[in-house]
């Protein structure tokens, strides 16, 4: 199959099955369903199953059930004792619009900044290191890598000590492409949190040697008190559910000698 057209079928395979997708699915087929009388008890079976499982996937103690555990598997990056020394921070890309209507800070999507913010943090914690920035254009004529670049100067990083990788599309694409460039170096790798896992998993695959570097926690526990939408179904949560199981969807794929974003 022409990689072109697997990248693709990979993308539609995973929006298919997004909870938002399947739930609509649900709501459609008992729409058809009820339209026939011999049928209309499966189709208001379909119905309610899917306003249920919306409603469940809403509330934030599901939602944090799903995402808490591919959060926890490595630890945040605090501080750099104990740790060898790094040539390279890797940042992995997350999505960005380019509007030359708006400053280049607008033009990235949340979880990219983020990214990029703690890959800023960790090379000011490593003298001499690089700041290797990773995505390449798939919905978009400019790089996420060029992107992240532009960003990372207004902050004050300086051009020198940035890297480009500009040519992969998913995650599998940056593990390989990476390694071409940072070699057999441990390097950290920062990605969110939730995305960790499976990150990982890809570049130990390629024969990498990352030290996680997770940032972007969805799964936050304070102090311990409870906000008042706590106990209310929210669209947020339902984000963070659709999340969760993109990734453990993707982790089975790579499992299973499969790639997938």
């Amino acid at each position: 199959m022409n990689i072109t057209v697997f990248f693709l079928v990979k993308k539609i395979i995973g929006m298919v099955l997004s909870p938002l997708t399947l739930f609509g699915l649900l709501f459609l087929c008992g729409f058809l369903f009820c339209r026939s009388k011999s049928r209309q008890n499966i189709g208001r079976f379909l119905i309610a199953l899917a306003a249920f499982a919306l409603l469940v996937l809403s509330y934030q103690p599901v939602a944090d059930r799903l995402v808490g555990p591919l959060e926890r598997k490595y630890p945040p990056l605090i501080n750099r004792v104990g740790l060898p020394e790094i040539r390279w921070i890797v940042v992995l890309g997350g999505g960005h619009t380019s509007d030359p209507s708006l400053p280049v800070t607008g033009q990235i999507d949340e979880t990219t900044l983020v990214r990029l913010t703690e890959g800023i943090r960790l090379q000011r914690l490593c003298p001499g290191s690089k700041l290797l920035l990773s995505g390449g254009a798939v919905y978009d004529l400019k790089t996420n890598a060029e992107i992240m670049a532009e960003v990372a100067e207004t902050l004050g990083v300086k051009r020198n000590t940035i890297v480009l990788e500009t040519i992969s599309r998913d995650t599998a694409d940056e593990a390989e492409a990476v390694g071409r460039i940072v070699g057999h170096d441990r390097f950290f790798l920062v990605t969110s949190a939730y995305h960790m896992a499976r990150a990982m998993l890809l570049f130990e695959n390629a024969g990498l040697r990352p030290i996680s570097a997770p940032t972007g926690h969805l799964v936050k526990t304070g102090n311990g008190k409870r906000p008042p939408n706590f106990y209310f179904p929210r669209t947020d949560n339902l984000r963070k559910s659709e999340i969760a199981l993109h990734e453990y969807l993707g982790i089975l794929w790579v499992k299973t000698g499969k790639e997938y974003r």
